[in-house]
């Protein structure tokens, strides 16, 4: 996992808020994490 990532899943789930993402598969390593998924079709 990148800090980065590490950093963005810590604050989402320290703040209770879920994360907005296009590429859930950075934070299975957090499995409190809430994720909602966006996809932008062009």
């Amino acid at each position: 996992m990148e800090i980065a990532d590490a950093l963005i899943g810590a604050c989402a789930i320290t703040r209770q808020l879920p994360l907005i993402t296009g590429n859930d598969k950075h934070y299975t390593h957090l499995p409190e994490i809430k994720i909602q998924k966006f996809r932008i079709d062009n």
